[in-house]
């Protein structure tokens, strides 16, 4: 593209009161992250196939991050996802709403953090610092890389070596508990009703 390249243009696409979804289609695996992070609905590899291409379609209709961004701060002005109840993520699908209420965990993997919850799992922009300060009344911290929804604690179950797992309802594995956040999630436990 003559003056600038396509991550560029997306992102300045994604800036317009009405922007457009963007699907990338390129023979260049390197870029699909940085794709995504721009707002893309789509990365297509080329040769393209045709199934491909139209599933992408399908999701470019779906609202992405950048238009509900946009749209948000037009219906309501400026303001940000703090105090809501919902949080909007990445997903193969696209971007979209959950409901923090379903949110059963969040695992931060080096960059990334992955949020899981009732309908499966997603990619979350924001770090477990940032969940745990803007949504404190719906996580609480278990481990340096574990958030979890005290709602959906189950149990707490002792390993070898004084070692700890929380099991969470709707969950099938076993999440590792700091020694030092040991009391914190007793205290949760004993506070469910379950």
């Amino acid at each position: 593209m003559p003056g600038m390249d396509g991550l560029t243009a997306a992102r300045q696409l994604s800036r317009n009161t009405r922007p457009p979804a963007i699907i990338f289609t390129t023979a260049y695996d390197e870029y699909a992250l940085a794709a995504i992070q721009a707002s893309a609905s789509a990365y297509l590899m080329k040769p393209i196939e045709k199934d491909d291409l139209l599933q992408a379609l399908a999701r470019s209709v779906v609202t992405n991050q950048a238009q509900l961004a946009r749209l948000g701060a037009l219906q309501s002005g400026p303001s940000e996802e703090h105090g809501t109840d919902f949080i909007t993520v990445e997903s193969a699908r696209g971007n979209h709403r959950i409901e923090l209420a379903d949110v059963l965990y969040a695992r931060a993997d080096s960059k990334y953090v992955t949020l899981r919850h009732l309908s499966g799992e997603a990619v979350c922009d924001l770090s477990l610092r940032q969940l745990e300060e803007r949504y404190s009344s719906h996580f609480i911290r278990i481990h340096r890389n574990t958030l979890i929804n005290p709602a959906y604690l189950k149990a707490l179950s002792r390993i070898e070596e004084g070692q700890y797992l929380a099991s969470l309802r709707f969950a099938d594995e076993q999440l590792p508990v700091s020694r030092r956040l040991l009391p914190q999630v007793r205290s949760a436990l004993t506070g469910n009703t379950d």
